[in-house]
């Protein structure tokens, strides 16, 4: 299933609207990570991301997602389940849940939340 939500929405943390470039490459149990598939996040939380693609990974399955900002500083990839996929203007809007972070990085999201939230109110 491309199209559809693997299940009911439930936010766990809090969401902040954000935009930067993301890379997400699927997973192939034999040959590791496949092709990079290029989008731009829409919005961003300690729990998850919803960003914007051409194509799209399939509900119910695992990709690797690489997020990179300069301002405020993040370069982290780690693997997401693909919670929802939607069509959108110029292709797909996924959501996606992080899944197997460990506790540094988890960290990290985290702080950059916050300092995306502390710009803003700047």
């Amino acid at each position: 299933m491309i199209l559809g939500m693997a299940n009911r929405e439930q936010r766990l943390s809090v969401r902040v609207d954000f935009e930067m470039p993301v890379r997400w490459y699927g997973l192939d149990g034999a040959a590791g990570v496949t092709t990079p598939h290029d989008g731009s996040s829409i919005d961003i939380s300690a729990t998850g991301v919803a960003f914007a693609t051409p194509q799209a990974p399939a509900v119910g399955t695992t990709v690797v997602l690489h997020l990179r900002s300069e301002l405020p500083p993040l370069d982290l990839a780690e693997p997401v389940s693909v919670i929802r996929v939607t069509r959108a203007a110029g292709g797909y809007r996924c959501g996606v849940q992080f899944v197997k972070v460990n506790a540094a990085n988890r960290a990290k999201l985290g702080r950059f939340v916050i300092a995306v939230m502390r710009d803003r109110a700047a």
